[in-house]
């Protein structure tokens, strides 16, 4: 029962660090990012209804896919092994076969971000493989 709440917790830092935050060190910035993402992560999978699960993965991918933060991680060193990244790949793993629904919601959101404020999509380009 008291899982929603924290993720509700997690959710608002993760918010206000990913956005609000700055850093010129990008590893550090890449590790803390991981260490958030896998936080959501592992609350949504230890979530017993579907239901929640969803609104929670819903909460996730509108946090991580936004276009500012995917193309900040295309214009960085880590592009090809940026915690966005990792966290897309670890969805579509996640997701299967046996649940489109969880493709469907990532791959919606991440097509927002790939496109970018600019509109050009070049921040799709690591995710090609």
């Amino acid at each position: 029962d008291a899982l929603l709440p924290l993720f509700e917790c997690s959710m608002s830092a993760a918010r206000y660090s990913l956005l609000h935050l700055k850093s010129n060190n990008t590893s550090e910035m890449d590790s803390y990012m991981e260490q958030i993402i896998q936080t959501l992560l592992f609350a949504m999978k230890e979530m017993p209804t579907n239901k929640t699960r969803i609104y929670m993965l819903d909460q996730i991918c509108s946090l991580l896919f936004r276009p500012t933060l995917v193309s900040n991680e295309y214009q960085s060193d880590s592009a090809n092994t940026g915690p966005i990244r990792n966290a897309f790949r670890e969805l579509l793993e996640m997701a299967g076969v046996k649940r489109p629904y969880i493709a469907k919601s990532v791959l919606s959101r991440i097509c927002v971000g790939w496109l970018g404020e600019d509109g050009l999509g070049t921040a799709a380009i690591p995710y090609r493989d």
